[in-house]
C-alpha cells in the first residue's frame, strides 16, 4: 500500500463518522479466542442475559453445518457496586462464558457461533493451530502494544486493527485469519482494571480480529490498577492455566504463562512483579526450549521494556537484568517485544545475542520528544521514533528466517509519518562477519587521535561496529569501549511533521576519535574491534594491538578518598573518612563492626545524630567525578526492597543524581547517574545470603558499571556514560537507603567501608575479598 493511500486510510477510519457507524451495541455477543493449540482453543463472550443457561458453541466445517456442539461455563463477574472509569457506561450485568473446542484437525478452518440462552452471535470463522513442532509453510504474529484508551475518547486502537486487516490482505491475500495465526497484545489492555473497559476497550474496540484469530496478552501496570490482586485478569484470561509449555506452571499462571504454537515458543513474563520465583520458572523453561527439538524460535514478551530512550524510566531492571538474560541463555530467542512507552516504537538488539528488542507502539496517548527529562541515546537501541504501530511477524519456516515489518498510522499530532516505518529480518543459518583489523594505530600515538577498522566484510549488510581499550591483551576487564550502528535514529524534527533524525547521517561510525582526557598519559594500553552485520551476528574481535598514548590525563591516586575500617580501634574507627570532613566516633556492637539496624548515615545535612554534619554540599565533598570503585564488606540480616550500603544520592521520582552500592531484595545493586538519569544494575548472578559476610564492589569507568560479589565479577552494564552528577543537598551514608523521601536502614553489618577515585582492576577487587573481613587495603 503507498503511504499517500495509507494516509488517506487512517484519516478515514479516525474520522468521527466514520468510526462512529461501527457497531458497539452494549448487549452484542462478541467471542473472543485465546489460548490455542493444535487441537484445541478457548473460546470466551460477555453476556448480560440468560443467567442459567450454559455457555454453548455451535461449530463445524460448514458455516451452514455447525454440526458440533461444546459447551462451557458461565461466571458472574458482576461488581457492586462496579467501579467505572473512562468508560462510556457501566458494564452492569457481566457474565463471563468460557468454552473450550477440542479435538480440532491441526491447521483446519472452521466456523463457529456462540450461543448464550436465546441470544446468539452471527457465524465466524477461524483456524485451528498448526501442529506442534511443525515446521511448514508461514507462521505469522500480529502485534500491537499499550492500546488502553476508550472508545469515547480515542478510536485509534480500532484504526490499526482496520489497516492491519487491509495490509495482511495486500501483503497475502486470502482471508484474514488463513493468513495470521493469533495476535499479541503486550499489556495495557485497559486503563483501570474494570469491567467495563475491558468490554469497552480490549473487545468491542478490537471486534474486527478476536473472533477470527486468537489474542494471547501480557499483563501491564493498568491491569493491576483498581485490581490489584488481578482478579478480572485472571478471570478473563485464566485459560492460560490449560496450555502451559511441558507443564510447567509458574505459581501465577496467567500473569506468567508459556504456551507452544507450532515450532514457535511464547513466553510472557510479568514485568510489575520481580521475584524470585519467576526467574526460577524463566530458567526452566528455558532449559526446557533448549533440548526441545520441536521449538526453533522463542519470542519472549513482557509490558516494560528493556529500556526506553524517549522515557527512561519506564525500562524495568527486572526486564534488563534477569528476564531478557533468562531467556536468552537459549539461542532460540530470536525476539524480545514489550510496550508501556505509549505511542514509541522503538528497535535495539541485545550487546552478545542476535536478538532483535521491540517497543511496540500501540494505540495509547502519545509521547513525544522533550515531553519528559533525561532521554538518553542508548548504545543498543538502534531506532525511536514517536509512531503508534504495529507489527507483523512472518516465520518462513522453510527458510528459516523471521522478518517483522511495522507498520504507523503516524502518531496523535501528525499522520504525516504514517506507513512502513521498519522492516528487518533474522536468518537461523546466517554466517557471521569475518575478522576485521584496528587500522592508525601505532607504537605511541599522540591524543586527540583517531582509530579505524577494516572493511566490512561477510554475507550480510552491516549494521555496528564495537571498539573495546584494556590494559592487558586477554580483555577481562574493559577500561573504554564504544558502539555504533549505521543508523541511530533518536529524536525528530517535531511539529508539524515529525520527521526522525538519524544521529549518525553523513558519519562515519568506523572511526573512533579519543581525546586527551580519555586515556592515561604513559600508560600501555590494548585495542581491538568487531563487525556486526543486520543479521544480529557479530565476527571475531580483532588480533588486540599494543599502544602507549604520549600525553593525556595524569594518573589517579591508588589510595582511596575515603576508608572506613569500622573494626578494631574505635577510637580509630573512622579511618580517613575524616578527608571528607567527618571525624566523629561512631559506636559499635557485636564484636567491633558496625550495627546498622538503626541506619547509620555519615553526612547527614542538618541532622543532630549523624556521624557528622558538615555544612555545604555532597558537590563540594570531592567525591568521584568518572571513575569511581566503592567496595565494603558486608553482613545481611534481613533483606528489603531497596537497601542502601554505601552511597551519595537523590533519587526522587525523575530528579536523579549520585551514586549507591545496596540491594533489592536479594540482589547487590550498584546504582549510578550519569546526565539526569539512574540506572540500577542488578544481575540475577549477584544473589546474597543472610547472615554470611560477603565482600562487595561496585566499579565504574566512564562508561561501563561492573558490580563484583566476593571478588568475582556477576556482570556488566554499559547503560551509563560520563561524569557522576550530585545533588545539591543530602547524604554521604552508610548503612541506609535514604534520599529526601526515603529512608530504609540496612539491618546487618558494615566492615571495610572504602570509597577509590578510580575504576580498580578485577586483580584489585580479587585482592580486596580475600580471606575475612578484617583484610587491609591492597597493597
Amino acid at each position: 500500500m503507498s503511504r499517500p493511500l495509507i494516509n488517506t486510510l487512517a484519516a478515514a477510519l479516525l474520522s468521527a463518522g466514520l468510526l462512529a457507524a461501527l457497531p458497539s451495541r452494549a448487549d452484542d455477543l462478541i467471542p473472543y479466542l485465546h489460548a490455542p493449540t493444535e487441537s484445541s482453543t478457548w473460546i470466551s463472550w460477555k453476556s448480560s442475559k440468560n443467567r442459567n443457561a450454559p455457555a454453548r458453541v455451535e461449530y463445524g466445517l460448514n458455516p451452514k453445518q455447525l454440526d458440533q456442539v461444546a459447551v462451557g461455563t458461565l461466571e458472574d463477574l458482576s461488581q457492586s457496586p462496579e467501579i467505572v472509569r473512562q468508560c462510556s457506561k457501566p458494564s452492569g450485568t457481566y457474565y463471563y462464558n468460557r468454552v473450550k473446542l477440542s479435538g480440532l484437525k491441526p491447521a483446519t478452518p472452521y466456523y463457529y457461533r456462540v450461543v448464550s440462552g436465546d441470544e446468539k452471535s452471527p457465524v465466524f470463522r477461524m483456524r485451528s493451530q498448526p501442529e506442534a513442532g511443525a515446521a511448514r509453510g508461514h507462521f505469522r504474529v500480529l502485534v500491537i502494544g499499550d492500546h488502553q484508551f476508550t472508545s469515547n475518547t480515542s478510536r485509534d486502537y480500532e484504526a490499526l486493527l482496520a489497516l492491519a486487516r487491509a495490509k495482511v490482505q495486500e501483503l497475502y491475500g486470502g482471508r484474514f485469519e488463513d493468513q495470521i495465526n493469533l495476535m499479541l497484545n503486550l499489556g495495557d489492555q485497559v486503563d483501570n482494571g474494570v469491567l467495563c473497559q475491558y468490554e469497552d476497550i480490549h473487545f468491542k474496540q478490537a471486534r474486527s480480529v478476536i473472533s477470527n484469530i486468537p489474542t494471547i496478552t501480557a499483563v501491564g501496570n493498568h491491569e493491576y490498577y483498581d485490581d490489584p490482586e488481578l482478579k478480572l485478569y485472571n478471570a478473563h484470561f485464566k485459560s492460560y492455566e490449560d496450555v502451559p509449555y511441558q507443564g510447567l506452571l509458574s505459581k501465577r499462571p496467567v500473569a506468567e504463562a508459556a504456551f507452544q504454537v507450532g515450532n514457535v515458543l511464547f513466553v510472557q513474563a510479568d514485568s510489575n512483579k520481580a521475584s524470585a520465583d519467576q526467574r526460577d520458572w524463566l530458567g526452566r523453561i528455558t532449559e526446557a526450549a533448549r533440548n526441545d527439538p520441536g521449538v526453533a524460535w522463542v519470542i519472549g514478551t513482557t509490558h516494560h521494556p528493556i529500556v526506553s530512550e524517549q522515557y527512561p524510566s519506564d525500562g524495568s531492571t527486572f526486564v534488563r537484568d534477569s528476564v531478557a538474560p533468562t531467556l536468552a541463555a537459549s539461542d532460540k530467542l530470536a525476539l524480545y517485544l514489550s510496550a508501556h512507552s505509549n505511542g514509541i516504537y522503538a528497535r535495539g538488539a541485545l550487546r552478545e545475542q542476535p536478538v532483535h528488542h521491540l517497543i511496540s507502539g500501540g494505540a495509547a496517548w502519545g509521547q513525544f520528544w522533550g515531553d519528559t527529562a533525561g532521554q538518553t541515546d542508548y548504545e543498543d537501541v538502534q531506532k525511536t521514533l514517536e509512531a503508534q504501530t504495529f507489527q507483523i511477524i512472518d516465520i518462513d519456516q522453510e527458510r528459516r528466517t523471521m522478518t517483522v515489518q511495522t507498520w504507523s498510522i503516524g502518531n496523535e499530532r501528525s499522520r504525516a509519518q504514517a506507513g512502513l516505518v521498519d522492516r528487518f529480518v533474522r536468518r537461523l543459518d546466517g554466517q557471521a562477519p569475518r575478522q576485521p583489523a584496528v587500522t592508525e594505530v601505532a607504537e605511541r600515538i599522540t591524543l586527540p587521535h583517531s582509530f579505524g577498522s577494516s572493511e566490512f566484510s561477510g554475507e550480510d549488510r552491516f549494521n555496528s561496529i564495537e571498539y573495546q581499550i584494556a590494559r592487558e591483551p586477554d580483555f577481562a576487564e574493559v577500561l573504554r569501549s564504544v558502539k555504533r550502528d549505521h543508523e541511530n535514529v533518536f529524536l525528530s524534527s517535531g511539529s508539524p511533521l515529525y520527521r526522525p533524525i538519524d544521529q549518525n547521517a553523513g558519519s562515519d561510525v568506523t572511526r573512533w576519535t579519543l581525546g586527551v582526557d580519555d586515556l592515561f598519559a604513559d600508560t600501555r594500553y590494548y585495542i581491538r574491534v568487531r563487525h556486526r552485520d543486520q543479521n544480529l551476528l557479530w565476527s571475531p574481535w580483532s588480533e588486540p594491538q599494543r599502544f602507549v598514548a604520549s600525553n593525556g590525563r595524569a594518573p589517579l591516586p591508588f589510595q582511596p578518598l575515603a576508608y572506613l575500617p569500622l573494626r578494631g580501634d574505635l577510637a580509630d574507627v573512622m579511618g580517613n573518612f575524616s578527608s571528607l570532613g567527618c571525624g566523629a566516633q561512631l559506636t559499635s556492637e557485636d564484636g567491633g563492626y558496625l550495627d546498622t539496624t538503626a541506619g547509620l548515615l555519615l553526612l547527614n545535612r542538618g541532622a543532630s545524630n549523624a556521624a557528622c554534619n558538615k555544612a555545604g554540599s555532597i558537590a563540594e565533598l570531592g567525591l568521584p567525578g568518572t571513575e569511581l570503585t566503592v567496595s565494603a564488606w558486608v553482613r545481611f540480616n534481613a533483606f528489603t526492597r531497596w537497601g542502601g550500603l554505601i552511597g551519595a544520592f537523590q533519587d526522587n521520582g525523575s530528579y536523579e543524581r549520585g551514586w549507591l552500592l545496596g540491594y533489592e531484595n536479594q540482589l547487590a545493586t550498584l546504582a549510578l547517574t550519569s546526565g539526569t538519569t539512574m540506572s540500577y544494575f542488578s544481575p540475577p548472578a549477584a544473589t546474597l545470603t543472610v547472615g554470611e559476610w560477603v565482600h562487595l564492589a561496585g566499579v565504574y569507568n566512564g562508561s561501563l558499571m561492573r558490580l563484583y560479589v566476593q571478588g568475582r565479577l556477576v556482570g556488566s552494564s554499559s547503560d551509563r556514560k560520563g561524569a557522576i552528577p550530585y545533588p545539591p543537598s543530602g547524604w554521604l551514608q552508610l548503612g541506609a537507603y535514604k534520599d529526601d523521601n526515603e529512608h530504609f536502614p540496612h539491618k546487618g553489618g558494615l566492615r571495610e567501608a572504602a570509597i577509590w577515585g578510580r575504576a580498580l582492576l578485577a586483580s584489585e577487587i580479587a585482592e580486596l575479598a580475600k580471606g575475612t573481613p578484617a583484610n587491609a587495603l591492597p597493597r
